[in-house]
């Protein structure tokens, strides 16, 4: 193989778009990194996040579970997991930062399968997470407690006239807030 040095490069803002992860249009898919580290070799899934990877493909998760699961021209499989862990280590990105990456990209795995329903406290309707088990697992690679979690995702609080407001979300604008 030849050996090859970057001459120059120009760097482009790309963001992780909302459609592109949380509504994939029919036939489509998403970023071919969610689907290669599902089939990533277990000893990294476990490096990782072991509780959330290990043991689990494309169908445990929300955002990735409707889409198809053929590759796109090859680069979206478990196939091409350590060419691209190769590429990121060239751009610096290894070690803690690299784990910080993919472990990101969990969260927002986890996210999607986070589930919302009403409950009614003193005569009002509030939005509650009704998953517990994805709730903990998110609380687990976020490092945030489950209650914290829980009252960003369910409230909104903003000033008005310099008081501090929050008001209880319905379930649908909490599970619209978290996508």
């Amino acid at each position: 193989i030849p050996i090859c040095e970057l001459a120059g490069s120009k760097c482009i803002t790309y963001l992780l778009e909302k459609s592109r992860v949380v509504s994939v249009s029919e036939g489509e898919r998403t970023f071919h990194i969610f689907y290669q580290m599902l089939g990533a070799p277990d000893t990294d899934k476990e490096q990782i996040w072991k509780e959330g990877l290990v043991g689990f493909d494309t169908s445990d998760f929300a955002y990735l579970r409707n889409v198809p699961a053929d590759n796109i021209d090859g680069l979206a499989s478990g196939d091409n997991w350590s060419e691209t862990v190769d590429a990121l280590s060239i751009f610096g990105i290894h070690d803690d930062l690299f784990l910080h990456l993919m472990r990101s990209l969990c969260v927002i795995l986890q996210l999607g399968n986070l589930t919302f329903g009403m409950d009614v406290v003193e005569g009002e309707e509030r939005s509650t997470i009704s998953s517990p088990d994805v709730l903990s697992k998110l609380s687990s690679i976020m490092g945030v407690s489950e209650q914290e979690i829980e009252s960003a995702m369910t409230k909104r609080s903003f000033s008005m006239r310099g008081e501090e407001v929050t008001i209880a979300l319905k379930d649908n604008e909490a599970k619209d807030g978290c996508d």
